[in-house]
């Protein structure tokens, strides 16, 4: 059973597992979704790691040929994420 979602890409900061991404991209609306992203426990703390997602997430959309992103799914992620990934 799927417990984080189809199509879930490993956040990696600094060769270590800090969480993962479900996203889909919508290429009529030129944008990447993240579904839902869950971090990994002991991860949430501080602004570096979610900003190091952030631009990553960012330059995925970039090479994907798509002009935004977008996040769904942060209800459940800690309020350091949901700051950097909702501003």
């Amino acid at each position: 059973k799927r417990k984080y979602g189809y199509y879930v890409l490993p956040i990696l900061h600094h060769h270590q597992l800090v969480g993962r991404v479900d996203c889909r991209r919508e290429r009529q609306g030129g944008t990447l979704s993240a579904l839902a992203v869950h971090v990994e426990q002991g991860c949430g703390e501080g602004e570096s790691v979610p900003r190091a997602f952030l631009a990553a997430f960012l330059d995925l959309a970039q090479l994907l040929g798509l002009e935004r992103v977008s996040f769904e799914g942060l209800s459940e992620v800690p309020a350091s994420w949901r700051r950097v990934l909702s501003g």
